[in-house]
């Protein structure tokens, strides 16, 4: 871990990852599962003020009255929509140490487009330690990583450390375009369908089809 770690970071790369589950087992693949959720984040990624910057595009097949979402302490949801309206959001402090929980609330509508799907759409940033805190941690023994940095040498953004904002335990499928200096590479899980450079800023766009 030390060394794949060392050799990301040096090669100017950006490390990404948005699985949040391990995958189930052969048994429960069997049985029909509910249509996942689906995000669709787009970042900008700032190496110089150590920031991340972006918005999801979440899809729920069916419209709660609700939506709980968790994001890492250090990075907070800036606003929630739909359809254009702006939305209330209660931000508290997550069961789960070290993280914040949000609580968007949907407007209501009448009962028989209830069960609609919905497309709620989240703004949020971070600020991240830099590259030289993992390095310190990893002469002080600590085996891994469990939180994003960003440095000059490289980025590395854990989906453990729920660097965008989600829900907690719900299997989704990923989308994502990440924008950064166009001499950075991202890797990520999924496939890279698209690589894109226009005045000095690269856009990298990944694809998931595997719900995790």
């Amino acid at each position: 871990m030390h060394l794949l770690f060392r050799v990301i970071i040096l090669a100017g790369a950006v490390l990404i990852s948005i699985s949040t589950q391990t995958q189930t087992s052969l048994a429960a693949a069997s049985t029909v599962q509910p249509q996942p959720a689906s995000h669709k984040i787009s970042i900008s990624v700032d190496i110089s003020n150590l920031t991340v910057k972006g918005r999801d595009s979440i899809t729920l097949n069916s419209r709660p009255k609700s939506l709980t979402l968790v994001i890492r302490q250090g990075s907070s949801i800036d606003t929630a929509t739909v359809e254009g309206r702006r939305l209330k959001v209660i931000v508290k402090d997550s069961a789960s140490k070290g993280l914040t929980e949000a609580v968007i609330t949907l407007p209501a509508l009448p009962k028989d487009v209830q069960g609609a799907p919905v497309t709620i759409e989240v703004g949020f940033h971070g600020s991240f330690s830099p590259v030289s805190a993992a390095r310190e941690k990893i002469k002080r023994g600590v085996a891994f990583v469990d939180d994003g940095v960003i440095g000059e040498e490289g980025v590395f953004l854990p989906s453990d450390s729920a660097w965008f904002p989600r829900e907690e335990g719900v299997m989704a499928v990923y989308d994502a375009a990440i924008s950064l200096p166009d001499d950075y590479t991202t890797v990520m899980e999924g496939s890279l369908i698209k690589s894109a450079t226009t005045n000095g800023i690269k856009t990298e766009e990944w694809k998931t089809d595997d719900p995790s």
